[in-house]
């Protein structure tokens, strides 16, 4: 297996997994979304009724502590840590040497503007 196919790899990965990632977050909002309208339709419904109007969801409730702070915190850390290992591996796979094609093009343009034999070595 060539750096070439594992960067490809590490690339398709990514991708996909944050197609899916987006596609989850989109479905989790349009569910949250349709038990909101629910939620409301029962409440107006009650409301026109007179009777009294039905409990909210213990979900919606609850405070933000600092457990949740902390754990979004900790997600955003791990995930940033997680990004850096992934591009510095990406960045270390991708070098890649000149192919002995592009060299002897590059030492023939070298030639052409007059460069000496020290100096086409060099580069």
């Amino acid at each position: 297996m060539t750096s070439s196919d594992l960067v490809t790899g590490f690339v398709v990965l990514v991708i996909f997994g944050s197609v899916t990632s987006l596609i989850a977050y989109a479905l989790s909002l349009s569910v949250r979304y349709r038990r909101r309208v629910l939620q409301n339709q029962e409440r107006m419904a009650a409301l026109e009724k007179g009777t009294p109007l039905p409990e909210l969801i213990e979900e919606q409730m609850t405070p933000w502590s600092g457990r949740i702070y902390l754990l979004r915190g900790m997600m955003w850390l791990f995930s940033g840590i997680a990004m850096v290992v992934f591009l510095s591996a990406l960045a270390g796979y991708s070098r890649q040497t000149p192919n002995m094609e592009r060299r002897l093009e590059r030492t023939q343009d070298l030639k052409r503007l007059g460069a000496t034999d020290g100096q086409i070595s060099e580069a």
